[in-house]
């Protein structure tokens, strides 16, 4: 009886819904999809998306947790442009305060740092009470995969005092480290548990997550005692992060995560490519496409268990379409190295079937195994395996060091070092590549271009059919000869003239019938 009282008291306190655009702004400024807040709410994206356009309302169980959703959405909103204003005006007095090395100077500061210390952890204990009334939300909403964790609110407005807001991403940079691991395995086969992750968990729920995630609320200050149970009402200073204590990164954005990305693995993956194709424009175009179809693709890439690999074999297919052969800029191969032992393995590469070429580096040059090495090459395992045995073969023929190895373990280490030396001491307008923004805006340059020129198309082809309709003739009218005198054909003068046989034998037929012998006379009696 106790929980049903509880859960009407909660209904009764449904916050009040935003407009439908609002409802859209507070989706996309979260950084959410519609299938994100469905998943959420427990509802289908059809409707949050007629929720958003205004073709519906809300109503019963699900509107109430869409309701407060958008509120917990707002207020951590509101919560981190109050929390930026008040880092900018802390930063500034720390800035005038601190000495020329950096440090705190000592006396008033050190005092100052102490009753904040005490005044931080009293307001950390209603940020663990107020986790009690956010129970009823928690029964009634879906369990969330862990994949999306991160990019998800939380279902009530009392979850923002579990997790600190995140930071906007002009101000907070994430470093690289913690978007994509570089030591972390990136093939295809890598295991979960080791995968480097573009969009990471939220951390889990600590007494110092929760006591740093304290609001400051409006008001006077007023000392009180750090025992007391009541929080201290007034502006409370950011709590300090202790010597040694990690801060807790947020959730980044679609944006920052594709930039991490980008600047991991796209000088290896120009390097890469380079080797399969000896062109150097040929492959930075080569990663450059790659990371545009990333960018255009970015829900499934980011969701990808290998996101890495998903990128890698854009540009491998690119760089090694058969239609580059056609195009004038990049029909040969530019100026091999000069060292003999390295132009000899490139030339050996480059002369290798593409897809002998391909099995090579990821097997040897990057040292996948050989089921993946089939499954990114879209071959089956025996088939991987018989290409990477002739292309060894065709390449110890022609580099002496690879020829010497005894043993098939021997020629993989030798052609790994070979392949890794050949690819490090490459051109280095290889890796001259564009920035992260660049790539992006790029990409969305040209799908828009595209998209234009689809619906400029498509208005030209149905302008001409409507045009033809309009004045095409619906039949066709034979069109009337002109009269011509037709020559060398006698005039048909009429029935022939008769004869005097001919009148003679017509004269009898005429008379003799009627008065011929009697056996030919019909008698009437």
């Amino acid at each position: 009886m106790t929980q049903s009282t509880a859960d009407t008291n909660d209904t009764d306190a449904r916050p009040p819904l935003p407009t439908p655009k609002e409802r859209r702004r507070l989706r996309e400024a979260k950084d959410l999809t519609e299938a994100q807040v469905a998943t959420a709410v427990g509802v289908t994206r059809a409707t949050v998306r007629s929720w958003e356009t205004g073709r519906t309302t809300p109503r019963g169980r699900k509107g109430e947790h869409y309701a407060r959703l958008l509120a917990a959405i707002e207020a951590e909103m509101t919560a981190v442009a109050e929390q930026d204003d008040l880092d900018v005006d802390d930063g500034s007095e720390s800035c005038s305060g601190a000495g020329s090395d950096g440090s705190p100077n000592d006396g008033s500061d050190s005092g100052e740092q102490d009753s904040a210390r005490p005044a931080t952890a009293a307001r950390a204990q209603p940020a663990k009470g107020a986790k009690q009334p956010a129970k009823p939300h928690a029964a009634n909403t879906r369990p969330k995969p862990a994949a999306k964790k991160a990019a998800k609110p939380p279902a009530t407005p009392h979850t923002r005092h579990e997790h600190p807001a995140p930071a906007p991403a002009a101000s907070v940079p994430v470093p690289a480290k913690e978007v994509l691991k570089p030591g972390a395995p990136t093939g295809a086969g890598a295991p979960p548990g080791d995968a480097a992750r573009i969009l990471p968990e939220q951390p889990h729920d600590t007494e110092e997550s929760e006591a740093a995630a304290g609001e400051p609320d409006a008001g006077t200050h007023t000392e009180t005692d750090p025992d007391a149970g009541t929080p201290p009402k007034g502006p409370v200073p950011p709590a300090e992060a202790h010597p040694g204590q990690r801060a807790v990164p947020g959730p980044l954005t679609a944006a920052e995560a594709f930039d991490a990305l980008y600047c991991s693995i796209a000088p290896d993956l120009a390097r890469q490519t380079y080797l399969l194709t000896g062109r150097t424009r040929l492959s930075r175009e080569s990663v450059e496409r790659a990371f545009h179809l990333a960018w255009e693709n970015w829900p499934a890439v980011a969701t990808d268990r290998d996101p890495a690999g998903w990128v890698r074999t854009a540009a491998y297919e690119y760089a090694m379409a058969p239609w580059h052969r056609f195009r004038r800029a990049h029909k040969h191969p530019d100026q091999p190295p000069a060292e003999p032992e390295r132009r000899a393995l490139l030339d050996a590469l480059l002369d290798l079937p593409p897809a002998y070429r391909r099995t090579v580096l990821l097997y040897d040059g990057l040292g996948l195994d050989l089921p993946e090495t089939a499954a990114e090459t879209e071959a089956s395992t025996p088939a991987a395996a018989s290409r990477l045995l002739h292309a060894r073969d065709a390449i110890a023929r022609r580099v002496p060091e690879a020829a010497g190895a005894k043993s098939p373990e021997a020629l993989s280490s030798v052609l790994r070092e070979r392949i890794a030396d050949l690819a490090s001491a490459g051109p280095a307008s290889v890796t001259a590549l564009p920035s992260a923004p660049v790539v992006r805006t790029g990409s969305e340059r040209r799908r828009r271009f595209w998209t234009r020129a689809a619906i400029a198309f498509t208005t030209l082809i149905v302008g001409a059919t409507m045009f033809t309709v309009v004045t095409v003739p619906h039949y066709h009218v034979l069109p009337v000869p002109a009269g011509e005198r037709v020559s060398g054909v006698p005039v048909n003068s009429g029935p022939q003239r008769l004869t005097s046989e001919d009148v003679e034998l017509r004269d009898k037929l005429r008379k003799e019938p009627a008065r011929g012998p009697y056996r030919l006379v019909v008698d009437i009696r």
